[in-house]
């Protein structure tokens, strides 16, 4: 497999759901754009996804990407997603 990759540029899609005051769409019409998107990349051919993980943020800025993932995972996919942060829990 190493071979076949060695020679290929291989492309992917940064995705961070942010969904601001100025341009909010309804979350569930948003988060349903944005998995038919990762779908019409992935046509396209599109490597992979990459989420990131965000707190605090009031524009809706991927504070699960694990759930995020499973959405993507669980529709046809050659693609698995990947995130580029994760924060660990911390409980005591």
């Amino acid at each position: 497999m190493g071979d076949k990759l060695a020679n290929r540029v291989n492309f992917g899609l940064w995705c961070d759901f942010r969904n601001p005051a100025q341009w909010a769409v309804p979350y569930e019409a948003f988060y349903q754009e944005a998995l038919d998107q990762i779908a019409e990349v992935e046509e396209k051919g599109f490597d992979s996804v990459w989420l990131t993980e965000h707190h605090y943020c009031d524009d809706g800025y991927t504070p699960s990407p694990m759930v995020n993932s499973a959405a993507i995972a669980s529709r046809p996919s050659q693609n698995t997603p990947r995130a580029s942060s994760l924060v660990a829990c911390c409980r005591r």
